[in-house]
C-alpha cells in the first residue's frame, strides 16, 4: 500500500499521484487500495485501536463475511505508519502492553482524497455500468 508521500514507496499502483481522477475529470480504472481505505476509515472512527481490535471491527462491519488475519493486518499497519498515514504507540491499559494506531492529519487527507475518488467512480462509472447491465438485451 505505498503512497507517493513516502520516499520508500515502490508500488506505483496505489500511488495517489498516479490516479488522475483525484484532481481532474478523468476517470481511471486503476484498482483502489481497498485495504488502505478500510484501515484509514476504521482508524478515523475508532482512534487508538490495536491490530486485534481492527481485525474484529472488520469482521463486525462485514457481518463475518470478510476477515483479515494477523499476518495481513500488521504488515499493512506498519506500511501505513511508514507512509506517515497513521502513528502507533505502546499502551498498557492492564498488565499487557499493546500497540494502538491513530490516524495522522496526512492520513485524514489521504482518506478524504480516496473517498472523493470512490464517490466519483460510483457516480460516473459504476452507476452507468449498472444501468447498462440492467438494460442489456432490451431493444
Amino acid at each position: 500500500m505505498p503512497s507517493d508521500r513516502s520516499p520508500k514507496s515502490t508500488d506505483p499502483r496505489s500511488s495517489s499521484i498516479l490516479i488522475p481522477e483525484a484532481n481532474s475529470d478523468h476517470l481511471s480504472l486503476e484498482p483502489l487500495p481497498v485495504t488502505k481505505i478500510l484501515f484509514l476509515s476504521l482508524l478515523k472512527k475508532y482512534p487508538k485501536s490495536s491490530g486485534y481490535d481492527l481485525m474484529h471491527k472488520v469482521s463486525d462491519l462485514f457481518h463475518n463475511r470478510l476477515t483479515i488475519q494477523s499476518g495481513s493486518i500488521y504488515p499493512a499497519l506498519r506500511e501505513l505508519e511508514q507512509q506517515e498515514l497513521v502513528f502507533s504507540e505502546m499502551v498498557t491499559p492492564s498488565r499487557r502492553k499493546r500497540r494502538v494506531y491513530t490516524l495522522t492529519p496526512t492520513g485524514e487527507e489521504e482518506l478524504s482524497l480516496l473517498s472523493g475518488i470512490i464517490r466519483k467512480r460510483m457516480d460516473f462509472l459504476m452507476h452507468p455500468l449498472l444501468k447498462l447491465i440492467e438494460t442489456s438485451g432490451d431493444p
